[in-house]
């Protein structure tokens, strides 16, 4: 009886709100799932047209669906579908498992928080019970937009100093960027990496230089010995918040059509200053990441705070092979624009 009625309001809810995004996959009718956490599922339906508000079709972009959001008190979160463009907006926070139910259908969920977009993300582990009875996943929300960092999370830190540099290995099947066979890549207080070999230059050319470099960010700046953090990472749920970002980029020319992550260097800018204490008060946020699946690169950036532009050279160097400047501003637009979407976030393949 209780499983009839559930089914009649669920029919009655979604002919109300006369939506086709609510006929979602049953994950859950993957595993033999207990009737409880079936029904919970379907009711899942019902919490979902409840709180929609606003329904938008041919949306081009995740931006496109949560720029009302940031003006409209009423829409608290958002969800976007890439594949078929659409847009819903929501009056207040779903449940766990109907966030789950709706990311496992290819939605996106999130909201905007003072002009940024804080998503929610899945997980490789399974501690709550509607994830080990069903075949979703825990969720969390992915807070300050960045790749979790810091020592908490197995970060080790470039050494106090002006102009310093630190190195850690490498696997010789990264390619970094189009080649492989290096050992390590080092990190520089200044912004910017070099492979095999160190550069102390505060403003080093992209175009004649003798080294491997990448650029996301170059400017005069100094390590407190705890402001500038890295990893190399092949964490799960490293790798599933960086390919969500990379899956935004895949639909370019010359890029490839199937691709995951299986090992990440994380760089983490966390609010460095400028080198010169009279210009102390300048800060720099943000992280690269460079991501592999041992046959392609990609550079993934992202930027929260650039208080004062450096020059503009963000890109990569092979001597030899090829420079490849990016195209970007080296100033505070690098923090509202982007090339995949989402204000802040830029994806490259490092391709020549």
């Amino acid at each position: 009886m209780g499983y009839i009625l559930g089914l009649f309001l669920t029919i009655m809810v979604i002919n109300n709100v006369d939506s086709q995004e609510l006929k979602l996959r049953k994950p859950y009718s993957q595993k033999n799932c207990p009737a409880t956490m079936t029904n919970q599922m379907k009711a899942a339906n019902i919490l979902i047209a409840r709180k929609i508000i606003r329904k938008l079709e041919n949306i081009t972009s995740v931006l496109d669906c949560s720029q009302p959001c940031a003006s409209d008190s009423l829409c608290a979160y958002f969800s976007y579908h890439s594949v078929n463009r659409r847009c819903l907006h929501f009056k207040g926070l779903l449940a766990e498992h109907t966030i789950a139910q709706l990311m496992s259908d290819g939605w996106r969920y999130g909201r905007s928080v003072n002009g940024k977009i804080v998503f929610y993300t899945k997980l490789s582990t399974c501690d709550t019970e509607y994830c080990q009875k069903s075949c979703l996943f825990d969720i969390k929300e992915f807070v300050d937009g960045f790749i979790p960092y810091g020592a908490g999370n197995g970060d080790q830190f470039v050494r106090e100093g002006d102009d310093v540099t630190d190195c850690t290995p490498v696997s010789g099947d990264f390619p970094l960027f189009t080649t492989k066979g290096h050992y390590r890549l080092c990190i520089s207080s200044n912004g910017y990496f070099t492979v095999d070999t160190q550069s102390f230059s505060y403003t080093p050319s992209l175009e004649n230089n003798a080294h491997i470099m990448m650029i996301p960010f170059n400017a005069d700046t100094r390590s407190n010995g705890s402001d500038i953090s890295f990893r190399m990472t092949s964490d799960p749920n490293d790798m599933i918040l960086i390919d969500e970002a990379i899956m935004l980029s895949l639909n370019r020319p010359g890029y490839p059509a199937d691709y995951k992550t299986k090992q990440a260097l994380l760089v983490t800018n966390n609010n460095i200053p400028h080198y010169k204490y009279s210009r102390s008060n300048e800060r720099y946020h943000f992280q690269t990441v460079l991501a592999t699946d041992f046959t392609h690169t990609f550079i993934y950036m992202s930027f929260d705070r650039v208080d004062v532009g450096g020059p503009d050279n963000i890109g990569f160097n092979q001597p030899g092979i090829c420079t490849r400047k990016f195209g970007l501003k080296s100033d505070g637009s690098l923090v509202t624009n982007s090339n995949i979407g989402i204000p802040g976030k830029y994806v490259f393949l490092a391709v020549c």
